[in-house]
This record gives structure tokens, sequence and C-alpha cells, in this order.
């Protein structure tokens, strides 16, 4: 039985390790957590290792991702499993308000419900496929998944439905137990952030005012608490800590839950009268007002008073545990994955997993280390106080650096303001290439016309992508057949000092002692952020690409010494230089697509055609429309 699920004829020689401590110890029923780099194939060996398993222990595989993009990804690996026998039973499930635009309204559905199910598991779709087909038989889709999941092999969805406490529990309403469950974490670095916000709840003066004008019952009082709280936060500067008494006095304020011995409780009561009489988006509204309210004096949270939303009140998690914690220990067995997942140890304090059931394994790359070039820059740096005079040093060193690049170079900032400042002074040197930015709120629909001009330019001198570490452009999107041949990551993006983020490394100094407290804080998650974004470059054991840390602090021992051990950058006065050195071997003439001895990188079949971008150099951009 064991190999035979393994979508290609054969794995390499990193994803056959991983593939063989996948199976052992999801075997024994353990937790494994594997740090394996970008282009290694991970997605092939979880599904191929757990899935197998699963059949042989008569379980069930739960494929959990915090990316839609990743969704896509599970589902066409399943179905190469299954195309030289028979296909596993797959339901990808998103969000009720993705699958369901029409909320229930389709006339044949009873009838059509249960068989339309059973066709969802004979070929596994993407979840937008499935809307389109059920929408056309008049089915609701959603309702169709959660039929389907009852008999399903394999589910994929986004990791609320397994981590998120208020979810509603979609698996156990499908009578799915978590003991019966192996789990596959997809992208788990961001597990403990994404369990923090599950746990996070807010009350806003808008949403009360909202629902005081759509109810009949109570809503005098929700208009005046709403009153209350914006007079409340129209003296605050910015976000500011709020004790926990402080909910209890503002509603004591209003007459008409002032005789209530406990305010909170008495809201609460009122909100349960309400949420019947709601449209279905505003008993949305009036639960999350109704968990805020019970979760208020909840340990381990942050109390912020902001003025935000007309006025808000936030309740920040500090602790992802209870969300992650309880699962993990009733979970059949678990394969925790990531390119960043590191160090394994701070994982495991932070989701409270088993540590004498958790195995840390650190997977290397199966590209030829020549085939990387690794630098961090001596002398500059982009530390917070010294910032504003590196923005020119920096700009020089991208142009610079882009210039000996023959191909595509992503440039990674701290923030979108790093980014747009040493984009301005990138102005004052000859940069060949022209330039493509990220922008907050990106649609897909953009992304994926960018990297189309990326295609089309890699055959005419190439782009320099503007980008933001940690954004979406330096992680979860794939830039396949070396599209890029740089990759600079301008800066160490240590999360900025403000309250949230000094009540989490007080937190975590109060648990796990004080120097834990700053690198699970601060150090760690830049150090991640760097070599996600280095890992856009390289996709595959035959492409070839050169990486600039422009930041010197990576190369402080302290700091050195708790990078991957895949990940230690060389230090060097002369990026450029050296650049040029790698690609050229000292020559002018055409650069090498590969190390001696190796043939070149694979090639797009073709450039793909161009979307009508604005080009312009300097610090103006390419937007890229769709065609």
């Amino acid at each position: 039985m064991k190999g035979t699920l393994f979508p290609y004829d054969a794995p390499r020689k990193g994803q056959a390790r991983f593939l063989r401590d996948a199976r052992d110890w999801l075997g024994e029923e353990g937790i494994l957590l594997a740090q394996a780099p970008t282009g290694l194939g991970k997605t092939a060996v979880a599904l191929a290792a757990s899935l197998e398993v699963a059949r042989e222990e008569g379980k069930r595989v739960v494929f959990t991702t915090a990316r839609r993009s990743q969704h896509r990804i599970a589902v066409e690996t399943v179905r190469l499993i299954g195309r030289d026998q028979n296909p596993v039973p797959t339901v990808d499930l998103v969000a009720q308000e993705a699958m369901c635009p029409d909320h229930g309204e389709h006339p044949r559905e009873e009838g059509a419900l249960r068989p339309f199910a059973r066709a969802l598991l004979r070929t596994p779709l993407h979840a937008q496929d499935a809307v389109r087909l059920a929408l056309r038989f008049r089915v609701c889709p959603y309702r169709a998944a959660l039929r389907a999941v009852r008999r399903a092999s394999l589910i994929v969805c986004d990791y609320n439905h397994l981590f998120d406490p208020n979810s509603g529990g979609v698996l156990r309403s499908a009578d799915v137990r978590r003991a019966d469950i192996i789990c596959v974490v997809d992208e788990a670095h961001n597990l403990p952030s994404r369990a923090r916000e599950a746990l996070s709840h807010g009350l806003t003066a808008e949403a009360l005012a909202r629902l005081a004008k759509r109810g009949k019952r109570g809503t005098p009082t929700f208009a005046v608490v709403s009153r209350l709280l914006a007079a409340e936060a129209r003296f605050v500067g910015g976000d500011s800590r709020v004790p926990v008494e402080f909910l209890d006095r503002l509603l004591k304020r209003s007459s008409l839950l002032s005789r209530s011995r406990s305010p909170r409780i008495g809201l609460i009561r009122q909100l349960d009268r309400l949420g019947p009489s709601l449209p279905r988006g505003d008993r949305m509204l009036a639960l999350e007002a109704k968990v805020f309210l019970q979760t208020w004096e909840q340990a381990h949270h942050l109390r912020l008073l902001s003025r935000r939303h007309g006025g808000s009140l936030l309740l920040a998690a500090l602790d992802p545990q209870p969300a992650t914690r309880e699962v993990f220990r009733r979970l059949h067995a678990a394969l925790l994955m990531s390119g960043t997942l590191h160090p394994g140890e701070m994982y495991v304090d932070l989701l409270g997993l088993d540590p004498d059931r958790t195995r840390i394994r650190e997977y290397s790359p199966d590209f030829p280390p020549r085939n990387r070039l690794l630098l961090a820059t001596r002398g500059l740096s982009l530390a917070y106080r010294t910032r504003p005079g590196s923005f020119h040093p920096c700009a020089r060193e991208i142009a610079r650096v882009c210039r000996v690049i023959p191909g595509n170079v992503a440039a990674f900032f701290p923030s979108y303001a790093v980014g747009r400042q040493i984009g301005e002074a990138l102005r004052s040197f000859p940069l060949e290439k022209r330039l493509l930015w990220e922008h907050r709120g990106q649609t897909k629909a953009v992304k994926e016309d960018l990297l189309e001009v990326l295609r089309a330019g890699r055959e005419t001198g190439g782009y320099l992508l503007m980008a933001v570490q940690g954004g979406s452009l330096s992680e979860g999107i794939d830039y396949p057949g070396n599209l890029l041949k740089g990759v600079i990551v301008a800066g160490l993006s240590m999360n900025p000092p403000d309250l949230r983020v000094e009540a989490l490394r007080s937190f975590y100094a109060s648990r796990f002692g004080r120097r834990r407290g700053y690198e699970y804080a601060y150090l760690y998650p830049a150090l991640n952020r760097a070599v996600q974004c280095a890992g856009r470059c390289i996709r595959g054991e035959d492409d070839v690409a050169a990486v600039v840390i422009l930041d010197d602090r990576i190369l402080r021992p302290s700091v050195r010494a708790r990078l991957p051990r895949t990940f230690r950058p060389r230090p060097s006065q002369d990026v450029a230089a050296e650049v040029r050195t790698f690609f050229y071997g000292g020559q002018h003439e055409s650069p090498r697509a590969s190390p001696p001895g190796r043939r070149g990188p694979h090639q797009a079949d073709g450039v793909a055609r161009a979307t009508g971008g604005r080009e312009a150099s300097g610090s103006e951009g390419v937007s890229a429309p769709r065609p």
C-alpha cells in the first residue's frame, strides 16, 4: 500500500526523506513539524503520506490552509493522485458567503441536493468550479458541500473550520470527529496569528447604531451605548489600553442598564431577543457583539479603545493556544509544514503541542547550493533609528545589483512606506529595469496580470518588482520557471514596538522567559519574513538566482545563529560585483543559465503576452489591468 499515492514517478531526494518521515510519524499518531523549502513539492508529499495513512487507519484527511490559492493547488494535486486509480473523494470547503451568494434560495434544492453531493465526490473540484456547477442545477453549493463532507476522504478548508471556536463547528455538524482526522496544516507559520485573530473580537459604535435601527426590541439601549462609546473614543489619539473594568463602567452610564446587576449580561439578553428578527448580515453583527461581551473578562487579552469605526473596543488575544492546543491533542495525527517553520520549538510553545508526541524536522532544498548566491551587505542597515539616512544608500545598492542581474528582480521592503521612500531615491540612479509595484488590496486578477508582465519582461531586460515583506507577493504566490533571477530583501521587517506587539512580548516573556519573549515577538517573525522572500526566486532544482540581504543586522552572531541552517548569508563588501561574477563568471558576455556542468533552468513555453501595462522608470509603477 505504501508508496502508491505519490503522484509522480519517483520522489526527489529531499521529497523522499520528507515522505518517509511523514508516513512513519503520522502512522505513529504523531505530530510532524516540517520546515521544507519552497520548490520542494510539499503539497504532493503531505497529501500522499496523509492519505496513505488515512486509508490504512480508516481515518480521513483535513487539509487546512490560510489562502484560497493553496486550495486550488491541493485539489489539482489530489487529481494527479487519482488519475491512474480510483479518484480520492474530495470536498473543497470555503466560507458560506463565498459558496452561496444566493443565500440558499434554490427551488430544486431538496430533491437535487443528495445526488449532487454524490456527484461532487466523483471528481475533485475546486470550490469555484463546484459553485458554478451547483448554481446551474439550482442547488445550494454550500449545503451540497456540507452533505458531501460526510463521505469525503479529503476535506480542503480554511484554518477556521478546524481552529476557530466560533466558526459554528462545520466539521462537527457533518459528523467529522477530531479523533478520526489526520490534519495537514499548510503554511503553518501563519497558524498562531490566525488563531489569535479567531480569538479576538470587537465592538463598534457603528455596529451598535446599525442594530438600533434594524431591531424592534431593546433598540434604545444599543443607540445609547453607541453614543457613549463614540464619546469615549473621541478623546483617543490612537489605540489606548483600557482596564477590564472599563466596559462595565461605560454600560452603567446608560440608564437602561444601570439597574442591572451585570450590565454586560443585560446587554447580552437584549441581543438574544433581537437576533432572530434581524436579516442574516445583521444577525452576524449581533453574534459578534454577543461573543465580544461574553469574552471581555477572559485572561491573556489586550483591551483597546480606538476612534476607528466611530469608536470601538477591541479585545485582542495574545495566546493562540485556546484555539489550537485541545484540537491538536484530540487529532489522530497532524503534519504542519512551511518554508519558514523556524524554529520548530517556537511553534511547539505557541500552539501548545505535546513535546513527547511532536517531531521537528528541517529539510534541505533539492537544488544544488551553487545555484543560489546568498549575500548580505556590510555597513548598511535599515534599522528604525537610522532608517531615513539609509534610503539613498539602499537605493544605490538596489540599482547596482539590478544592472548585473539578467532578468526580473523582486525587492521586498519592511513596509509600503519604506518602499515608496526608496522608490523615490531610485530616481537618482540608472536602473535599467522597469518598475512594478505592489499595492494594498490588489485583487487576484491584478496579481495574475502582474505575473504575465513579468513573463513578458523576462525576454526584454526584466522588471524590478517593488513589494512588501509579509505581503501576498512574498508568500503564497508562485514564480515558476525561474521567473525571478534575483531577490533583494531590503531591511529586516521587525514588528513595530506598538501596544499590541509589546503586549505579545510581555505575555511570551511571562510564559517562556524574557529572551524568548523578544525572539518570539520581534526577531523570529522578521527572520522568517526574510526567508520567505528569498524563497520566491528558486522554485525548481535547475533554477539559478541571487539573493541579497541589504541589512547587516542579519550578520550579527546572535542573529545568524538563529537562522535556519540552509539560510546563512555570506558577508560582502561589494554585492554587485559578486552578483556579476555569479551570473557572468567575470565576463561581460551573455550570462550563464546555470553553474558549470548543469543544464539551464526550465523556461516557460514561449513568452506570455503583455497585458498592456503602463511602463515607466524611476518611482513610477506599472499598473497591470485585465487584458
